[in-house]
């Protein structure tokens, strides 16, 4: 119910039901992580986060919880703790690739070339065809700047 108030744009709706529905469950991880999504539809980014680090306590092995936590450390700027989500996924699902290509987004940003395009490279094989446009320009991209990383 509360991903139909989603669906439609009602995030107050969603909201009420969720919040609801904590105190029958206290302990019910995906209730945190669906008001995390709530939150980062609303942009309230500080709001997702601790919702997803309280799913995440309730249980620690949610990929899908950390990957989308390391794309709100990623937009704030918090490079370490989206690489530590990020490198989490990975241990838990190796050929993940929205983690290999947000890995290579990490490290091009830290400017570690190498390991962006070891993550981007993989990112393409495991692609689909949608994404694989995109993921081979980032790889032109970082290619470029590790190429006149060398000329200097």
């Amino acid at each position: 119910w509360s991903k139909t108030f989603l669906s439609q744009g009602d995030f107050d709706g969603a909201l009420e039901k969720l919040k609801a529905s904590l105190p029958l469950d206290p302990r019910f991880a995906p209730t945190y992580f669906n008001l995390g999504e709530v939150y980062v539809a609303q942009g309230k980014l500080e709001e997702a986060k601790d919702s997803f680090l309280e799913a995440l306590r309730i249980d620690p092995h949610q990929p899908t919880v950390r990957s989308t936590l390391g794309l709100i450390y990623l937009k704030s700027g918090q490079m370490e703790l989206a690489l530590e989500q990020n490198l989490e996924v990975l241990r838990l699902l190796p050929n993940d690739f929205r983690s290999h290509n947000n890995l290579a987004l990490i490290y091009q940003k830290m400017g570690q070339i190498e390991e962006a395009l070891m993550h981007a490279r993989k990112a393409l094989e495991l692609s689909s065809e949608i994404d694989r446009p995109a993921v081979q320009r980032f790889i032109d991209q970082i290619e470029r700047m590790r190429s006149s990383d060398k000329l200097r």
